[in-house]
């Protein structure tokens, strides 16, 4: 599969059934549905040496046994020096030796702990790994990496990138999230404002079709597990996705780092349907009407833009009684508070007593013409009262 190509432009759109064109099929599709006020993508990829000033390729010419070890995987480039299992130039495959593996200077294990922030490894990061940083990116800003289309040379470094398939030769998940441990801690949690953080849940989403292969021990400093365990000391859970395979480290990985693991089919319906639920459990929750900022975005009950404003209790006559809308008993939405009064039985007064929308439907009733209450022993006023507005007091001579 991997002869045939990505499915790519540059692959002449062969290789369309590889896991990574499933891959990147699923990405894309899923991103054209997600709105980027919800949701912040950031995306990385398996520590590789990088030089994006190169053409790229079919990675199908990458797997050859070639020479300049100029390009590989796309426009990864690799370091013969650092590929020793391979130490003969002539029959060094373009796998794209992953320079993390066995790197110059190894990093210590307790690099990027919130006690080490180390910054050695930044630029190498910088590099290798990080594609697309959070800092409300769109999700346009990602499809880039996974539209099967890719700048023919770069001006002066590509300007629409591909992620390619890396290498067959290591898969070293660990050391890719000591990389995720150390940019959440170093840059993405000191980012997040105030009022956001009761609501942010950060997540890592690993999708693999390998296991470990660079630290396979649990005492290795790289050993995954320990790193996703270090991710979700800090508030980001880790999900895994085991591609067209199953696997026990995947699983342990994803309990380590409080998430879920996924063993799907490498197709894109079962991609992007691992894709969907991880974002699902991440989204913030919706806004109650509870006079509070549930959704975290410094606004409160602003879906509700009822609440407050003047209502009625929609009755006639003397039931008919206004007031405003607030927020009804299961914060699902907005109630008027306008007091229900009912309706008293029909007089000759010249008022709706009894709310029907009539006036002294009585039978013989003279309607009642409302003039001011004088004192002359009749219901002037038509309240169904006489001379209530004068109260009798004591009188007699004054001797």
């Amino acid at each position: 599969m991997l002869a045939s190509g990505d499915g790519s432009e540059l692959c002449g759109g062969s290789g369309t059934a590889s896991r990574m064109y499933q891959l990147k099929q699923a990405f894309f599709q899923v991103l054209q549905g997600i709105g980027a006020q919800e949701v912040d993508f950031g995306l990385a990829t398996f520590p590789m040496m990088v030089d994006p000033s190169m053409t790229p390729k079919c990675y199908n010419q990458c797997y050859e046994p070639v020479t300049n070890f100029s390009l590989c995987s796309g426009h990864y480039r690799v370091d013969p020096s650092q590929d020793s299992e391979h130490s003969t130039a002539s029959t060094k495959l373009h796998g794209c030796k992953v320079s993390s593996h066995s790197p110059l200077v190894q990093q210590s294990a307790s690099c990027g702990d919130a006690t080490n922030p180390c910054a050695a490894w930044y630029p190498e990061f910088k590099t290798e790994v990080l594609k697309v940083p959070f800092a409300g990116t769109t999700p346009e800003a990602m499809m880039i990496y996974f539209d099967q289309k890719e700048d023919p040379t770069p001006v002066p470094v590509l300007q629409n990138p591909e992620v390619r398939a890396g290498n067959w030769w290591y898969t070293p998940l660990g050391k890719s999230l000591f990389y995720a441990h150390g940019y959440f801690h170093k840059e993405v949690l000191s980012s997040i404002v105030s009022y956001e953080k009761p609501c942010t849940k950060l997540v890592v989403a690993l999708f693999t079709d390998g296991s470990e292969t660079c630290n396979e021990l649990a005492s290795d400093p790289f050993y995954p597990t320990t790193w996703a365990s270090k991710l979700s000391s800090l508030g980001i859970t880790v999900h895994t996705v085991a591609i067209d395979f199953s696997n026990s480290l995947l699983s342990s990985i994803a309990a380590s780092g409080g998430g879920n693991y996924y063993p799907v089919g490498g197709n894109t319906a079962a991609l992007k349907q691992a894709f969907l639920d991880i974002i699902a459990k991440a989204l913030p929750p919706s806004e109650s009407c509870n006079g509070l900022d549930d959704d975290c975005d410094n606004q409160v009950d602003e879906d509700f833009p009822l609440k407050g404003t003047p209502c009625n209790n929609g009755k006639l006559g003397l039931c008919f009684a206004t007031g405003t809308y607030v927020c009804n008993g299961s914060g699902g939405g907005v109630v008027c508070n306008a007091p229900n009064i009912n309706g008293t039985p029909e007089i000759c007064n010249g008022l709706d007593d009894n709310c029907n929308g009539q006036i002294d439907e009585i039978p013989g009733c003279i309607p009642c013409v409302p003039q001011p209450e004088i004192c002359n022993g009749k219901d002037d006023d038509c309240d169904g009262k006489t001379d209530e507005d004068f109260v009798p007091t004591p009188c007699g001579k004054d001797l």
